[in-house]
This record gives structure tokens, C-alpha cells and sequence, in this order.
């Protein structure tokens, strides 16, 4: 678009249409003019549930040391999992996410046969998922993350026959 003179919005907006159309094509010229004066049509739509929950971390330093990371995973499990129960959330799949020393970004994850929102079960499974991550990497983790997916709206506890006795 610099090459057209056009370096804000208002230089789009004022730009010959017919121009833009013949540059970028019937539909895309049309958006940037319109999108440039505001003009949007799209009916508003309700924005639906999450699909997955995750809270990523910076660690203290860059590490391979289990332990350390562990200490910043299992805080993460512990909001998603106040979370999942505030929203009556449980998940079916739970993933790790591993930004490197070298910023590659790398993940891992797991899925079970039936959704849950224990918290043991995330805790465990993140350190299931890390242990394996960390015997295949030589390069230290500088961000860690644990995400939490195929969300469904958690199932009521069965009640328990002694509640039926007085």
C-alpha cells in the first residue's frame, strides 16, 4: 500500500475505489475501502463458549529442571482448575506449551475417553507430559504453559447414598 501513497487509514479511505479494485480485486479492494470508512455490514453475532482454557508463565530461568518447572506449572493448573469449576467446566484434553531458550514454541498434549475437571488428574498429566517433552529436548524452557481443551459443561455429582439417611 506504500506504494500507492497510502500510509494511514484516512489515506485508504480516500483513495479512488475503482483503483483499489483493480490493484487488489473485486472483493479485497472493496473490504479495504469500506473497512478504511468504517463501513461494516456483518450482523453483530453473539461470541460463543471457549474452546480452551491456558495460562502460559515466564520462569525465574531458563531451565531443564523439572522441579522448577513443576513449581510454575502446578500454579497454572490451579487457576485453570478454579476456573473450570467457577464456569462448571470439565475438559477432555490437557496440553502443555513450551516456549525454548531459542523462542521455538513447542506442545504437547493428551486426551482422555471421558471429560473431567479434577485437579490431581491436570497436575499429574502435565507432569506426565513435561517429563516425556524434557528426556527429548536439550534446549531449556524460558516460558511454560498448561492448557486445557474440549471443554463441556461438568456433569453433577452423583449424590452420595448416605444422604439419603437421616
Amino acid at each position: 500500500m506504500q506504494a500507492l501513497g497510502i500510509n494511514a487509514t484516512g489515506d485508504l479511505a480516500r483513495y479512488d475505489v475503482q483503483k483499489l479494485i483493480g490493484v487488489f480485486g473485486k472483493n479485497l479492494g472493496l473490504y479495504f475501502h469500506d473497512a478504511s470508512a468504517g463501513i461494516d455490514d456483518e450482523p453483530v453475532q453473539e461470541r460463543g463458549e471457549a474452546e480452551s482454557i491456558s495460562r502460559i508463565s515466564t520462569l525465574k530461568e531458563d531451565t531443564l529442571d523439572l522441579s522448577h518447572i513443576l513449581e510454575k506449572t502446578n500454579k497454572l493448573c490451579e487457576e485453570i482448575h478454579t476456573e473450570t469449576l467457577q464456569r462448571a467446566l470439565s475438559f477432555r484434553t490437557v496440553g502443555i506449551i513450551a516456549v525454548m531458550k531459542d523462542m521455538s514454541i513447542h506442545g504437547r498434549s493428551r486426551s482422555f475417553d471421558s471429560p473431567t475437571n479434577g485437579l490431581e488428574v491436570l497436575k499429574l498429566t502435565v507432569r506426565g507430559l513435561l517429563e516425556k517433552f524434557l528426556s527429548e529436548s536439550n534446549v531449556k524452557i524460558r516460558r511454560v504453559g498448561v492448557k486445557v481443551s474440549g471443554l463441556a459443561k461438568a456433569e453433577k455429582s452423583q449424590k452420595q447414598l448416605t444422604s439419603f439417611i437421616e
